[in-house]
């Protein structure tokens, strides 16, 4: 295709991509968030039935270990309402960021500029464009109409004959499923004695549910006169769409202020399959080991994937180095009104079995909860959307849920004490562990020999430049005290010093998660 026919299909890109636009901050922000994702996860029927949780349309996330499957089978967690009285709220909160036309696309309006007929013939185009090769070559004005016959003298499949194909697979992967899948464990995630997955009626009498998203707008002006945010600015979550993430500092909050003043040890538990803390998460958790909030009765415990357990392990790679700021501050912290906090992370099985990666995102906060699709990684916060329920006066759930996972904690062949292992290792001992890691990947993938040992002084170099900055950055975020003063003498008050500290922390917050979206 060219000319007329390329023409629409240009045009559609350079109106939504920043192709060939100035060089001003609107492009800069849309090629920064190109990679940006909706990562709802929605089942609603009648508007009275809502599923959502972590899990994704696809086998490994709906399956138990068995030899139909690859490198991992992923634990998630989903919740299902079904509500007594129909309510149309979360069909129109979908529907408006369905319509959000900043960031979306009909499907006929994708069809109209690119045409499944010919995306789904490729072959047959290329057979086309190797064949008038030569009258490109010599009368370009007959290139086209030499494509265009040459499509005419092949078969191309049709709509109809791509869909009785697609029909034709399903079925068959369904026989394999009927005859061959494993089907659920019998227990349930409350006990092995339990197969049943329902909360007790006391706690759906008793709690109150709420939808929650993190969206590319906010969601308090007009409906239809949105405009797209661009991730977030430190404390101004909600103003920028991340209500979830807001909602997770304000019950890391709560949990602290509850247990103060009920006297009543609280519990906040982070179970999560990816975590590299978005700076608001940091700084909250940063007030509850430095005395800022008092928080002396609450105990923290984050779990999360292993690099031997996660598909995702540049997370971990760079989330080690951030662990290591959180683990340091929280252990040398002396105040009195700290938190007490353990980091621990999955093992990969040693009898063979599949491996059984995390993808829960689960977040007990004392008395509340949140379950849902977003992750405690700065993407989830600063890029993709996401949502999930909130709820509070689940007591029984609350309870059953620190059961569930105390067991998992507690059983050594399953999971290790991540934050004994970072506390025992000076900050570049880990560097120096990690750097080794980096030139055995150089090796293991450099067989064209294209990474000169030049270029690999240059990756090492940067990776240990970066590697370093989480670090310091997130002690900062962590303690005020870690961020730098001023050294060139205008500060003339002790007042005035850290008035420019608080400012440079929000500045180094922002940096962080700028930075971090890029993985």
């Amino acid at each position: 295709m060219y000319g007329d026919k390329l023409g629409p299909i240009y045009n559609m890109i350079s109106s939504t991509l920043p192709v060939e636009r100035e060089r001003n901050e609107a492009a800069k922000k849309d090629w920064k968030h190109l990679t940006d994702f909706t990562h709802h996860k929605l089942l609603a029927i009648d508007d009275s039935f809502i599923q959502l949780g972590g899990r994704n349309i696809e086998d490994s996330y709906h399956m138990q270990p068995n030899a139909l499957t690859k490198k991992y089978i992923f634990m998630d967690t989903d919740m299902a309402v079904k509500m007594s009285k129909k309510n149309s709220d979360v069909a129109k909160a979908y529907d408006r960021l369905f319509e959000f036309k900043a960031m979306t696309a009909t499907l006929a309006q994708v069809q109209t500029e690119l045409p499944n007929d010919l995306v789904k013939n490729i072959p047959a185009v290329a057979q086309a464009v190797a064949a008038c090769a030569p009258v490109k070559a010599t009368q370009f004005s007959r290139y086209e109409q030499c494509i265009e016959d040459g499509l005419k003298t092949q078969v191309l499949s049709t709509a109809d004959q791509r869909q009785d194909e697609a029909l034709k697979t399903l079925r068959q992967h369904a026989e394999v499923y009927r005859t061959q899948y494993q089907p659920k464990a019998l227990n349930s995630w409350r006990n092995s004695l339990s197969t049943d997955d329902s909360m007790s009626k006391s706690d759906v009498s008793s709690m109150v549910l709420t939808y929650i998203e993190n969206i590319p707008y906010n969601k308090s002006v007009t409906v239809g006169s949105e405009t797209r945010v661009y991730g977030s600015a430190q404390g101004k979550d909600e103003k920028n769409g991340k209500y979830i993430h807001s909602l997770l500092v304000q019950g890391l909050r709560n949990t602290c202020k509850v247990s103060t003043e009920s006297g009543v040890k609280k519990r906040v538990i982070l179970h999560q399959g990816y975590v590299l803390f978005p700076s608001n998460v940091m700084m909250a958790l940063g007030a509850m080991f430095n005395g800022t909030w008092n928080c002396r009765n609450v105990d923290v415990l984050v779990l999360t994937n292993s690099p031997k357990t996660t598909d995702l392990n540049v997370v971990n790679f760079f989330a080690r180095h951030q662990l290591k700021a959180l683990s340091d501050i929280a252990s040398q912290s002396r105040s009195p009104a700290k938190a007490r906090i353990k980091i621990m992370e999955y093992k990969a099985p040693e009898n063979g079995e599949t491996t059984r990666s995390l993808h829960t995102k689960v977040n007990v906060l004392g008395d509340d909860v949140i379950i849902g699709s977003a992750n405690a990684d700065v993407r989830s916060y600063f890029m993709d959307t996401n949502n999930g329920f909130f709820f509070r006066g689940a007591k029984d759930f609350v309870r059953e849920y620190q059961n569930f996972v105390g067991r998992i904690a507690s059983d050594k062949s399953r999971v290790t004490d991540l934050m004994a292992d970072l506390l025992t290792r000076s900050h570049d001992n880990i560097l120096q562990e990690d750097i080794v890691s980096i030139k055995e990947m150089i090796t293991k993938y450099n067989g064209s020999g294209f990474i000169t040992p030049k270029r690999e002084k240059i990756i090492v170099t940067e990776v240990t430049r970066i590697l370093n900055y989480v670090y310091e950055t997130n002690q900062a975020l962590l303690n005020i005290e870690f961020v730098p003063r001023d050294t060139t003498g205008v500060e003339d008050s002790m007042a005035t010093s850290n008035s420019a500290r608080e400012l440079r922390q929000i500045e180094m917050a922002n940096t962080f998660n700028s930075l971090m979206m890029l993985l």
